[in-house]
């Protein structure tokens, strides 16, 4: 198992939260924190590496988790 960092975007207050989860891919971190990942989506982590953005998508009746993977630099 991996362990995954998932940050959530910032509150009103300008504090980010993050919470950690243990799963064998990135899909399925993603799938066991669904309910604790808000409209604004978050990012997540492996180690200190971003794999991208977790957002909800709506195609037509039912919403979709996709990862938008960061741009390479």
């Amino acid at each position: 198992m991996t362990l995954y960092k998932l940050l959530l975007p910032a509150d009103d207050t300008g504090t980010a939260h993050s919470f950690e989860i243990e799963a064998r891919t990135p899909w399925l971190a993603v799938e066991k924190s669904r309910g604790r990942i808000g409209p604004d989506g978050a990012e997540i982590y492996q180690g200190k590496k971003c794999l991208g953005r977790v957002r909800r998508v709506t195609s037509g009746r039912s919403p979709t988790w996709m990862i938008d993977m960061p741009e390479a630099t």
